[in-house]
C-alpha cells in the first residue's frame, strides 16, 4: 500500500473538512501565512536585493518594494480576517464589473452575429448568464466567498476520500508467512 498517498488523503480530507466547517478559520490561516511570507519576502529585498547593485533607481524601488511588502504582510498577519474580507470584496467588484463590460460587448456580438444570419441563441444564453453573474457579485461579494470556500472543501474532501479507498483498493495482497515447515508427515 502506498504510505504517501494514504497520508496525503487524510491530510487532504482535513483541510477539506476545515474548509467546509469553519471557513473562517481556513481564510485567516491562508491569510496569515501568505502575510509571513510577504514580509519575509520585504526583508529580503531590503537586506539583500536592494545591495545587489548599486543604481539609485534599483534600490529605491527595492526600497519600496520591501518596505511595501513588510506593511502589507503585517497587516495580514495582525487583520488577517480584514485583509481578506477587503481583498475578497475588491476582488468580486473587480470581476462583476468585468462581467457586466463582457455582457455588453456580448450583446454587440449577438447583434452583428444576428445580421450576418448567424444562429444566436446560445449566445444570448450566454449574456443572460452572465448578467446574472455580475448582478450575484454586486449583492453579495462577501457571501459568495464563504460559499466558494465551502464548495472547494467539499471537492477536496471527496477528492481526498477518492484517493484514500483508491489506494486502499488497489494495494497488493501480501500475505506473510510466520515459519515454512518442511517436515513430511510420515503417512505408515
Amino acid at each position: 500500500m502506498n504510505k504517501t498517498n494514504i497520508i496525503t488523503g487524510i491530510l487532504a480530507l482535513i483541510l477539506g473538512l476545515v474548509m467546509l466547517i469553519v471557513p473562517a478559520v481556513f481564510i485567516k490561516f491562508v491569510v496569515i501565512l501568505l502575510g509571513s511570507i510577504t514580509v519575509i519576502s520585504g526583508v529580503v529585498n531590503l537586506i539583500v536585493t536592494r545591495s545587489l547593485i548599486d543604481d539609485s533607481f534599483f534600490k529605491r524601488d527595492m526600497t519600496v518594494r520591501g518596505v511595501g511588502g513588510i506593511v502589507i504582510g503585517l497587516l495580514a498577519v495582525c487583520l488577517p480576517l480584514f485583509v481578506a474580507e477587503v481583498m475578497w470584496t475588491a476582488m468580486m467588484y473587480i470581476l462583476a464589473a468585468y462581467l457586466l463590460v463582457a455582457a455588453v460587448l456580448e450583446v454587440h456580438a449577438v447583434s452583428v452575429l444576428k445580421q450576418s444570419g448567424q444562429q444566436v441563441h446560445q449566445y444570448i444564453i450566454e449574456v443572460l448568464i452572465t448578467l446574472f453573474c455580475a448582478v450575484i457579485l454586486f449583492l453579495f461579494p462577501a457571501d459568495f466567498g464563504i460559499t466558494f470556500i465551502r464548495i472547494a472543501g467539499v471537492i477536496l474532501v471527496l477528492c481526498a476520500l477518492s484517493l484514500i479507498i483508491y489506494t486502499v483498493k488497489t494495494a497488493p495482497i501480501v500475505i506473510s508467512v510466520e515459519a515454512v515447515s518442511d517436515d513430511i508427515p510420515n503417512e505408515q
